[in-house]
């Protein structure tokens, strides 16, 4: 049974994350300044030593209740001040022209297409008063050539750019790729050409993670001039060093319907292998507390290298504390409490960064392993296989299993999938990776003797196409993946209590945690049937905001009928970022590309000409003539200025009777603003899809 004593630092831990919670989302509607936080802070902790020396232990409750008032502030201040601290100078914000800025790059630059990234620890910009002294990141994008690409951790640059905010979505569901960046605390980006920035110093920052990052770019060199292929290369350095961009898209994908992402993240499990063998080949150091002792050392200090080697790529980190803390509890208890090691590693980096609450693979790493160790040996006791292997697949299965079973309602909620094979998939996959990553270590260690890392590098390579194959195989199967799920935070949240109830009931027999988790279920199901209701009744017409294209949507039911471009409607990439996942919340199944003229149902299209469900739009997209004494005119709801055409509003107005005027993204932001200003003297309403999306509810 659950008991809250053996479990202290549950009740501190879930107080400081609520204070967490608080100020992340309620952050604009207080203000506190840091020294009146500060004295909070010391009576807080000065009230809690009054009640822990003075009130008796059978009024320890009270002492209790202060911790957690404590803690919660802890929590909500922490996060106020991390929020709060290293802000961006106003006249940087403000300018329209090109400032200068000295930083010093943070993290391992990473190879686009067209540019080098880079991440730029900002110490100094210049205003029209000369240099000034200041502290934020921001994203550096370097034009690729020679020079770009021999820039590493470190370097110190000086660059002229115009610093650019990070803009939130502009469109309903999209990826908000400006709280991700804003829980690294990173809200600017530039680009700058060959000619605006220049090296002028090295070795700048933080010594260990310089050659960390140093290391990692040498050891990925190494494969380079091996025997491995580039889907192979890619693998091996995603799997080992954490460099996943190397991976394109079409093997990333394959590898998450498989179920097995997992293995392209440097994270537990891989810390887990390097700790396995390091931990095998130490099994003469068991003997007393002193050999413990040393064997410990090593085993950190493995780790924490094996981190280095990875960059100190932020899962890795979170793996390796977590390791930390359950190597020191070894050595320091005979029982040591795993559950107590595990929330003291989230608790220590969560004060150092409270924001890392809110990243994904911190959410996905911790689910796992605390269902690993909640569920896996109950799991495992089930059945006893009579044989080396069936206990090594059972063992498998039941890892697998938990795993999945603790990170599947955030993985539907963020991926909108769910793996169908992924006990089979896993079986297979998790036999590869030691080999994988033992092959890999190996043809780093030996990479000096030439005809060695030739022979162990060929084998790699092999080893690694056939997990792909595998993966490939698996991914190709019917029904290998069930996608479009629409999972909300509340769904997400309720599917979690019905997998601790369950659990729990299955745990400690108890019929009343059953009954609990039924009716979380129901409530699942009624919401679940509600929207299915609701879907089929939806009818709505939505513009998006698509950079350099246009694309509306009429949606009437589970069906989408998509108008647009043709570059647009092709780029399956930009429909994945931009528009996948309204459909999905939306619950849409059927979308229907129209390109030609269509009468269906409520929809109608004639050349330019639009009419949903009583709605008239029209769509201009290249010069118009016009008659001056026509005085007929074309009456429609919506009128759409798309793909940069030749007209004035005062002319379309000659011809066209409209209610709003819409401006595709489509067009040239100079042509947007002189159409925009016209509108304004004419009092003509109007809407420009560069800045958000246009949603018609119907």
């Amino acid at each position: 049974m659950f008991f809250w004593s053996k479990y202290p630092l549950l009740r501190i831990l879930a107080s400081f994350l609520t204070g967490v919670l608080f100020a992340f989302y309620l952050r604009n509607v207080f203000f506190i300044s840091f020294g009146l936080g500060l004295i909070i802070t010391i009576v807080g902790i000065v009230v809690y030593f009054l009640f822990h020396y003075f009130i008796s232990y059978k009024n320890r409750i009270y002492t209790g209740v202060v911790i957690i008032v404590l803690m919660l502030w802890m929590g909500f201040f922490m996060t106020y001040v991390f929020i709060n601290t290293n802000k961006i100078p106003s006249f940087i914000l403000s300018s329209k022209q090109s400032v200068m800025f000295i930083g010093d790059i943070t993290e391992l630059p990473v190879v686009k297409k067209n540019s080098i990234k880079t991440i730029i620890h900002v110490i100094q910009y210049k205003d029209s008063t000369g240099l000034k002294p200041t502290d934020f990141k921001m994203i550096l994008y370097l034009k690729k050539d020679k020079k770009a690409e021999e820039v590493q951790h470190g370097d110190r640059l000086v660059f002229n750019v115009r610093a650019q905010t990070i803009q939130p979505p502009k469109n309903p569901e999209e990826f908000n790729y400006k709280r991700y960046l804003g829980i690294k605390k990173i809200h600017l980006q530039g680009y700058a050409t060959t000619n605006v920035w220049e090296k002028i110093d090295e070795n700048k920052g933080n010594v260990f993670l310089i050659f960390a990052s140093n290391l990692r770019a040498k050891l990925l060199k190494i494969w380079e001039k091996g025997n491995l292929e580039k889907d192979e290369n890619a693998v091996a350095s995603a799997i080992l060093l954490g460099a996943d961009d190397k991976l394109d898209a079409d093997l990333n994908r394959k590898y998450a319907s498989a179920g097995v992402s997992h293995i392209l993240c440097v994270s537990g499990m891989h810390v887990g292998i390097v700790f396995m063998i390091v931990n095998y080949l130490l099994f003469f150091l068991s003997k007393n507390r002193q050999q413990k002792a040393i064997k410990t050392i090593i085993l950190l200090l493995t780790i924490w290298f094996y981190a280095a080697m990875t960059g100190m790529a932020p899962s890795v980190m979170r793996a390796s504390t977590m390791f930390t803390f359950v190597a020191l509890g070894n050595l320091f208890r005979r029982q040591t409490n795993t559950y107590n090691s595990l929330l003291s590693s989230l608790f220590f980096l969560c004060c150092i960064n409270p924001l890392i609450l809110f990243d994904v693979s911190m959410q996905l790493s911790y689910s796992a392993v605390f269902g690993i160790v909640w569920l896996q040996r109950p799991i495992k006791n089930m059945y006893f296989p009579k044989t080396k292997l069936g206990n090594y697949v059972w063992e498998i299965v039941a890892v697998s299993l938990v795993a999945q079973l603790l990170t599947a309602p955030f993985a539907m909620y963020y991926f909108h999938q769910f793996p169908t094979y992924f006990l089979l998939a896993n079986i297979i996959i998790i036999t590869f990776t030691p080999f994988v990553v033992g092959a890999s270590m190996l043809s780093l260690l030996i990479s000096f003797w030439e005809w060695g890392y030739e022979y162990i590098s060929i084998l790699l390579n092999y080893l690694i196409k056939s997990m792909n194959y595998v993966v490939a195989f698996i991914e190709k199967m019917p029904y290998s993946t069930v996608q479009k799920i629409n999972f909300t935070a509340w769904e997400t949240l309720i599917l979690y209590l019905v997998i601790l109830f369950f659990a729990s009931a299955f745990l400690y027999k108890k019929k009343s945690f059953f009954y609990i988790a039924l009716i979380f279920i129901v409530s699942l199901f009624a919401k679940s049937t509600y929207e299915k209701i609701y879907t089929l009744q939806q009818k709505e017409i939505i513009a998006y905001s698509i950079p350099n294209g246009f694309l509306i949507n009429c949606i009437e039911g589970n069906c989408a009928y998509m108008i647009g471009d043709g570059i647009t409607l092709n780029d399956k990439n930009k429909l994945a970022f931009h528009v996948e996942n309204y459909h999905i919340k939306r619950q849409i199944k059927h979308t229907k590309v129209v390109t030609d003229d269509l009468q269906e149902n409520n929809f109608l299209k004639i050349g330019n000409f639009i009419q949903f469900s009583g709605i008239n739009i029209f769509i201009i997209n290249q010069k118009i003539y016009y008659e001056e004494n026509k005085k007929e005119k074309l009456k429609v709801d919506y009128l759409i200025i798309d793909n940069n055409p030749s007209v004035k509003i005062k002319n379309i107005l000659k011809m066209i009777d409209f209610d709003y005027i819409v401006f595709s993204s489509n067009n040239s932001k100079y042509k947007i603003k002189k159409w925009m200003k016209e509108c304004d003297f004419m009092n003509v309403k109007y809407k420009n899809l560069s800045e958000n999306y246009l949603r018609i509810s119907l």
